[in-house]
Formats: structure tokens, C-alpha cells, sequence
């Protein structure tokens, strides 16, 4: 005979897998500081412009590791999850004048930290390579 907690978490684990998922993303979501920028920099629609797959960034203390989808363009920088992680993580695009960025450094890695003027506890670290295909369009507004 199966004990109670097999029979109790069989049927069940789906349930409290996707239950599970979904907290966790909404933390992320808050934690990250991608829900204040979502109620800023909503963006419905998909747009023009290059956008580069598998992308890394860190977003406040959230390491979003090959996840996002990056968009650049004049408009600004487009910034959306891969669809297992998009609940609560709308698409966003944040325009380049609410954008600053400056060089970092730390023990293992470099990058630039971009700041965005409207919620400035709000940071995204960005590699050189990335930085480098916005550069133009930061430097323009700068």
C-alpha cells in the first residue's frame, strides 16, 4: 500500500510546481525592479530594430542568465523574457534619454551599469558587447 504523501504529491505536483513558479517569478519581478520599470516603459507591441537572443543582464541583484530577448534602436533599449519567464515581466522599452551608463568593474567581470533616470534604484550591468551596440544611440542623447 503507498503512503499518504505519494498519493497526496502525485496528483498534486503539477499544481504545486506551477504555483511554485509563478511565486518565484513574481519575486523576481520585485526584486529585479522589472515590475517599476513595467509601469514606466510598458511596451505592448514588438517594434523595428535589431534584437539579439539569449542575452544576458543583471537587473538590480536578479541575474537574468541567457534569458532576455534585447532589442536596439533609435527608440531606445527593448528588453523582454523568453516566454517560460515572461509572467509578470512585461516588455519594456526604455528610451535612451532615461538612460546613463558608466564603465564597472568587479572581482570576475566588467561591464557597464546603465541607470535609469526616472527610477534610479533601478540598475541593468550590461556587458562591453552589449554596450557597445547601444553606444551610438546612448552617446546621441547624452
Amino acid at each position: 500500500m503507498e503512503n499518504i504523501e505519494t498519493l497526496l504529491l502525485g496528483p498534486l505536483f503539477p499544481f504545486l510546481f506551477a504555483g511554485m513558479w509563478c511565486f518565484v517569478l513574481f519575486m523576481l519581478s520585485k526584486q529585479s525592479g522589472w515590475s517599476r520599470l513595467a509601469e514606466l516603459f510598458e511596451c505592448k507591441d514588438r517594434i523595428e530594430g535589431k534584437y539579439y537572443r539569449f542575452q544576458s543582464a543583471r537587473i538590480n541583484k536578479v541575474q537574468f542568465s541567457s534569458a532576455l530577448e534585447m532589442g536596439i534602436n533609435e527608440l531606445g533599449l527593448l528588453l523582454v523574457p523568453f516566454l517560460p519567464f515572461r509572467l509578470f515581466h512585461k516588455r519594456l522599452l526604455i528610451p535612451w534619454e532615461y538612460i546613463s551608463a558608466k564603465p564597472f568593474k568587479k572581482f570576475f567581470s566588467s561591464g557597464y551599469r546603465l541607470t535609469i533616470s526616472e527610477d534610479r534604484n533601478v540598475q541593468i550591468e550590461v556587458t562591453k558587447r552589449q554596450f557597445d551596440r547601444m553606444s551610438h544611440y546612448l552617446n546621441s542623447n547624452q
